[in-house]
């Protein structure tokens, strides 16, 4: 069960908006926009992004939450700049 007040607390913290773990930061939003609180999803999810995570698994995982918060433009840039090694990442 989620408690929304913790939820808007642990958002508002500013430690939380301005912190340097974008899976952190991306997962937060994710489950914030699952729930159904939308809080500061776009804080988090513009926080994420700017830190420019190198990781390709970072990358597409970043992408993919864009794309849940209906983000599409964000989300190809993001993961426009995956490199697809593998052949089952290729979009074809």
């Amino acid at each position: 069960i989620v408690d929304a007040n913790a939820e808007r607390h642990a958002v508002a913290d500013p430690a939380v908006l301005a912190g340097t773990d974008a899976p952190f930061l991306s997962r937060l939003a994710w489950v914030m926009i699952r729930e159904g609180l939308p809080g500061n999803v776009t804080a988090l999810l513009d926080r994420a992004v700017a830190l420019d995570p190198q990781s390709q698994d970072v990358r597409k995982e970043l992408a993919g939450v864009l794309g849940f918060a209906d983000r599409g433009r964000d989300a190809l840039k993001v993961f426009g700049e995956v490199r697809l090694d593998h052949p089952e990442d290729r979009i074809t």
